[in-house]
Formats: C-alpha cells, sequence, structure tokens
C-alpha cells in the first residue's frame, strides 16, 4: 500500500497533473485503508457536494452580477445594498464540471447563469426582464482544484 501512497504523492507534485486521476488513485487508497471521512470528500469532490451545509469554504465563489442586455452583451446590475447571497455561490459541482468550465471559459471569466427563479426575482427588482448570470474569474475555479491537490498531498504525507 505504501507504494500507491508514494505514487499519489508524486502525482499530486506534478505541474502537470490530472485532477480526476488523482483524485480517483486518493479515492482507491482512502477504500482501501478504511479512511471514512477521506472517501467521503473524496467522493463530493468527484460526484457533486448533495448537502449544501457541507460544502468546504474553497469552494465559495464570489463575482459580480450581470444582465444581459441584447444590444450591448452582458452589463453590470447595481445593487443598493452587498447582497452577498446572490454575488456568492456554493460551487457543489463536480469537479470535473468546474474544470470544463474553467477549460472552456472566455478572457478569464467564467459565467454562472442563475436559475429561472432568481432571474425572476432579479427581473422584478431591477426593472427589466431578462437573463442574469454571475461572472466569477476563473483563477476561483483553478484555486479550488489547486486546493483539492493540495489536500490530496497533505493527506498522502499523513498516510506515508
Amino acid at each position: 500500500m505504501s507504494k500507491i501512497v508514494i505514487e499519489l504523492q508524486q502525482e499530486a507534485l506534478k505541474s502537470d497533473f490530472d485532477i480526476l486521476n488523482l483524485l480517483r488513485k486518493a479515492y482507491l487508497v482512502a477504500r482501501k485503508l478504511k479512511l471514512n471521512e477521506f472517501e467521503k470528500w473524496i467522493d463530493s469532490e468527484l460526484n457533486g457536494y448533495k448537502n449544501l451545509d457541507k460544502i468546504p469554504d474553497y469552494r465559495l465563489l464570489r463575482g459580480e452580477v450581470k444582465a444581459w442586455n441584447p444590444y450591448h452583451g452582458w452589463i453590470p446590475v447595481i445593487f443598493e445594498d452587498d447582497i452577498e447571497s446572490i454575488t456568492t455561490h456554493s460551487a457543489s459541482d463536480t469537479i470535473s464540471s468546474l474544470l470544463n468550465v474553467y477549460d472552456n471559459s472566455e478572457n478569464r471569466t467564467a459565467i454562472l447563469p442563475f436559475n429561472a427563479s432568481m432571474d425572476n426575482y432579479l427581473s422584478k427588482h431591477g426593472g427589466f426582464h431578462t437573463k442574469y448570470a454571475l461572472m466569477i474569474g476563473t483563477n476561483q475555479i483553478y484555486n479550488i482544484i489547486e486546493r483539492v491537490r493540495n489536500i490530496i498531498l497533505d493527506r498522502s504525507i499523513i498516510l506515508e
């Protein structure tokens, strides 16, 4: 078992690592060593967080709300008060979904569309009906991926 733990460390140290393979290998180690808490965390990273109360702080994304204007594209929405519940998103998505958003984002900005009920709420308070989205810097998604990598490295060092 120590060989696979060393491999896990080596993969986590690579600059061109594959986060999904790293998580799967860590999952294998966690299952074989019966590390239940570590296994649950990896499962949540791979399959998404089902319980929104269990989403780690490093998965909180903060951004700017924008509205779609058919003539000017995305335009900023200005709130009288800072509405943290709207400008903060708890990323419960799978790590592969976040990686896909990161890889397919343009201009270092990811667009996270709001659901229909939030669109209706913002349209009602904004004065015109359109679609709304939270714009976040892709560096925040990159930070999630790096944090996952560091957690795996830390755990593998403890296991060794």
